[in-house]
């Protein structure tokens, strides 16, 4: 439709996994310029972009707008709270971006066509008030992440070894998510316990947030790999 109509296009909020199976299919085309936006760096949900190529992406505006919701007791409130409070409205899933409570609000990326009726009907997640309006994307709105360094040592590099490190649980029980499904890397479920990471390789583990390989090291003494991780809290 780009290439056809010379216009700027656009498809999600995506997944993770949606970002990557585009991204391997996407071969490049001669005439029209593509990127991800999410409202801010490392944005999990994003949104596709394709302009022609005679544009600047810097001057291409994503379709994203931030919301700030704010009210007394919203520090109490979690995710999920605020991602059923705006479903509860009828909206669907793929026009909400990443959400971001903090203590004093929270932060949710939405597609433009969305907000005006999010304004308008959101009143209420759960028992409190509350109180809603549009930020603009060049506000320094994000929290800076919290991460934790992780060192340690491990027979291989395996998905079931290095996970086994991150979550500090047994490695039968990090096999056990790997096998349930519930372990990606680079966006991708992986199922096989002896797939081998990579330094810069993003792992997430549903229910337990991420984790980035920052470096696999030599051997220790013992011959095992020196790893060292960081958990996103």
């Amino acid at each position: 439709m780009c290439l056809k109509q010379r216009t700027v296009k656009s498809v999600g909020f995506l997944t993770p996994a949606e970002r990557s199976l585009i991204m391997t299919n996407l071969h490049g085309e001669a005439d029209v310029k593509t990127f991800f936006a999410g409202g801010y760096e490392d944005a999990e949900r994003t949104i596709f972009m394709c302009c022609p190529d005679f544009m600047d992406t810097d001057d291409v505006l994503p379709p994203i707008v931030p919301v700030e919701i704010t009210g007394s007791g919203i520090g109490a409130l979690s995710h999920r709270d605020f991602l059923g409070s705006v479903l509860g409205l009828g909206i669907k899933r793929e026009v909400i971006g990443d959400i971001l409570p903090m203590e004093d609000r929270c932060i949710m990326f939405v597609h433009e066509n969305i907000y005006e009726y999010i304004s308008a009907n959101l009143e209420r997640i759960g028992k409190y008030r509350v109180n809603v309006r549009a930020l603009d994307l060049s506000e320094n709105i994000t929290p800076s992440r919290e991460v934790k360094e992780i060192f340690g040592t491990v027979a291989s590099p395996r998905i079931d070894a290095v996970l086994s490190l991150a979550l500090g649980v047994s490695r039968t029980n990090a096999a056990e998510l790997i096998k349930a499904g519930r372990v990606f890397v680079n966006w991708k479920t992986v199922l096989k316990t002896d797939f081998e990471l990579k330094a810069e390789d993003m792992i997430s583990a549903r229910g337990f947030g991420r984790i980035k390989v920052a470096e696999v090291g030599g051997l220790s003494r013992k011959g095992r790999f020196k790893i060292t991780l960081e958990r996103y809290l």
